[in-house]
């Protein structure tokens, strides 16, 4: 049997944590700026008027929808490793 000899096994692993983190971490830096956003913004924050403060709303909005979306980016990303994966892992051992 042949050893393998492209596929860094640890490497795609690392690849993917790094990317679950860096997931994780976008969708809470996109949750804390709608939280101080909408502080900022509401009755009673320091920003509040009523014609800015309808257009941060939909900005914030805006912001949640991007973040809702940002699952299907990381599960698109996830697929494309883990088939790049198996890929090279059919390669090694095909040779």
């Amino acid at each position: 049997m042949a050893s393998k000899i492209a596929l860094m096994e640890d490497e795609y692993s690392t690849l993917q944590e790094k990317l679950a983190s860096c997931h994780e971490q976008i969708l809470e830096y996109i949750e804390n700026i709608v939280e101080q956003l909408q502080g900022l913004s509401s009755a009673g924050g320091d920003f509040y008027t009523d014609s800015i403060s309808p257009k941060v709303d939909l900005l914030c909005e805006e912001l949640n929808a991007a973040k809702a979306s940002m699952g299907d980016v990381y599960s698109a990303h996830r697929e494309i490793i883990t088939s790049f994966l198996t890929a090279i892992g059919d390669l090694d051992t095909c040779c």
